[in-house]
């Protein structure tokens, strides 16, 4: 009765008692598209190459947002939600560490695009592509890549190939914008698999191993991919997150087996557990219109209230995680791995959490 009394109340106002970090950051936030491909893959119905098309997220400035205004998340051609981010304006000054970031099975490059844009709010350039042939739009399409769980890692390689290029290429608007030695890679459940496997080494699919990729952030990730002997071959940060009512890819044999199973050793080895927090927790689908998101198959029983920890709760909680991991790992910023100290993380509401 008290916890659902407290959620009922964080929905009517739901209070910020995180810090600063749990909020949205000092830069205002860009966001643009990029229509990338991939030549070394095929279009998987057409005789060219494979396409990647990508959200960048990024830190601009309050003089370049000035008089623009916010974006809208469409997806064919329909207004989901309004974005607290700017489309196709100036970058902010500074090279700034990049982070990655993979979508769930059958999702969208902006299915978390509140994450991203929280993370590009504290300092970090974030892409987010789609999964040629794994996205709902595609689904529609009858386009359906029987080899997903090769292609996604191989997508994510592809970005920090292009990201090399565009850093170095005065046309761009990435110009000696982003420092390719501090990156890091998130994803949700499928993507939180594609996490996994650029991190880690050889499993039955192959070797996705990609060394640029410095620290892993797997949200709800699906791990029954692997054999155990693979986890032990991680040796990054790595920040696993999941949710205690996850029907999808549940909580114990899908985040808890698998961190059980990783080495110590690196500056951060741990596990985040969100109480109440569903599968869809991780995502924005809940900021959508109920009669649309049953347009779109439909979430509520993996994600929104009243039964599931209010999702700007759950908002809070994952941006306090990611923004304090990857900038104390990346940035090697102390500050921020204190605020990940057992001893504080323990007395949050709402989490649990586990370190190595």
């Amino acid at each position: 009765v008290v916890v659902h009394s407290r959620h009922y109340a964080q929905q009517v106002y739901p209070p910020n008692d995180l810090g600063p970090t749990a909020a949205f950051g000092p830069h205002p936030v860009g966001v643009r598209t990029l229509e990338l491909e991939d030549p070394a893959r095929s279009h998987l119905t057409l005789a060219q190459n494979r396409p990647v098309v990508t959200e960048v997220y990024y830190p601009t400035t309050a003089e370049a947002a000035a008089g623009v205004p916010e974006d809208v998340a469409t997806v064919i051609g329909i207004p989901l939600i309004a974005t607290p981010t700017f489309r196709d304006v100036e970058r902010a000054p500074g090279r700034f560490p990049v982070v990655l970031f993979s979508h769930g099975n059958d999702g969208i490059r902006i299915q978390s695009l509140m994450f991203c844009a929280r993370l590009a709010s504290h300092g970090f350039v974030v892409l987010s592509p789609d999964h040629h042939g794994n996205t709902f739009v595609d689904e529609l399409g009858g386009i359906e890549d029987p080899d997903a769980a090769s292609n996604r890692p191989l997508d994510l390689s592809f970005l920090l190939d292009e990201l090399t290029l565009q850093e170095a290429d005065p046309a761009s608007f990435l110009y000696e914008g982003v420092d390719l030695e501090k990156v890091g890679a998130s994803g949700h459940s499928f993507g939180g698999y594609t996490t996994w496997a650029i991190a880690g080494g050889p499993f039955a699919l192959g070797t996705f191993t990609d060394p640029r990729v410095k620290a892993i952030l797997p949200q709800a990730p699906a791990s029954s991919f692997f054999e155990d002997d693979f986890f032990a071959t991680i040796a990054l940060p790595t920040l696993v997150l999941g949710g205690t009512l996850d029907e999808t890819t549940p909580f114990e044999p899908e985040q808890q087996a698998p961190f059980d199973l990783l080495s110590p050793g690196a500056s951060v080895v741990a596990l985040a557990g969100l109480e109440g927090a569903g599968h869809i927790s991780f995502a924005d689908f809940c900021e959508v219109p109920r009669n649309v998101l049953s347009f779109l198959g439909g979430f509520a029983e993996e994600a929104c209230q009243p039964r599931h920890l209010p999702w700007r709760r759950a908002r809070d909680l994952i941006a306090y995680l990611a923004v304090n991991f990857f900038d104390g790992v990346l940035n090697e910023n102390a500050e921020a791995l204190a605020r990940l100290a057992p001893e504080r993380l323990l007395a949050i509401d709402d989490l649990t959490y586990q370190a190595k």
